[in-house]
């Protein structure tokens, strides 16, 4: 784990010394300047970052957490268990599979900041986004990059039509007609305006401005 403090050293020109404080995050850092300030003091701050091995900070624990839900669900709950996984648990067993979802977690967590956000709304973190990105990668290896594991699911054929759902739902909401509505096929909308680094969003209001459309709700 990343381990982020907030030195802060306060001296004054009338009370020798230095006081010297470690804060663990931003505000409490903020509150103890404009204490030092507030006694007449100046204040000298900087941040301090350093990795604490065998620590795991929160959501490196929810998303182990998430794995190994998912894992157990394919190997040991599923009405048809993922042949491959539940070979591979009971071959190393579970006590090794459940330690396994620790890397998975970090590593899952790291594929997850590649994703643009409009990808991840309206899906549930536990349910869907964690198991599509543990289900990139091959049964038992954690070798895969971050980047072509993100890359296989923004190539899914379900994307382009998230894509489409959540720009004719902005659509539909903020300029007052569908897509259809406005003369275009899902396929003709998508051929020209799908953009992965672009959010739904950001699409229709380029599209709204280059067709003139009046918004019906700011």
């Amino acid at each position: 784990m990343n381990l982020t403090l907030h030195y802060v050293e306060g001296t004054h020109d009338t009370i020798p010394g230095i006081k010297r404080f470690l804060e663990h995050s931003d505000t409490e850092a903020e509150k103890r300047v404009n204490e030092i300030h507030a006694l007449g003091g100046r204040s000298y701050r900087t941040t301090l970052s350093t990795e604490v091995p065998g620590a795991f900070n929160y959501l490196e624990m929810e998303a182990a957490l998430c794995v190994w839900e998912h894992l157990c669900d394919i190997t040991v709950n599923a009405k048809i268990p993922h042949s491959g996984w539940l070979a591979y648990r009971q071959q190393v067993g579970s006590a090794e599979l459940r330690h396994m979802s620790i890397t998975i977690g970090k590593w899952a967590l790291e594929v997850h900041d590649l994703l643009p956000e409009w990808y991840c709304d309206g899906r549930s973190y536990d349910w869907e986004v964690i198991p599509a990105i543990v289900n990139c990668l091959p049964v038992g290896d954690t070798s895969m990059s971050v980047e072509e594991a993100a890359a296989e699911l923004l190539s899914a054929p379900s994307v382009r039509q998230q894509y489409f759902e959540a720009c004719n739902q902005t659509m539909q909401f903020v300029y007052g007609i569908t897509i259809l509505d406005a003369g275009l096929t899902s396929e003709e909308f998508l051929t020209h305006w799908f953009d992965l680094q672009v959010s739904p969003e950001d699409t229709v209001e380029r599209y709204a401005e280059k067709h003139n459309l009046t918004k019906v709700n700011a």
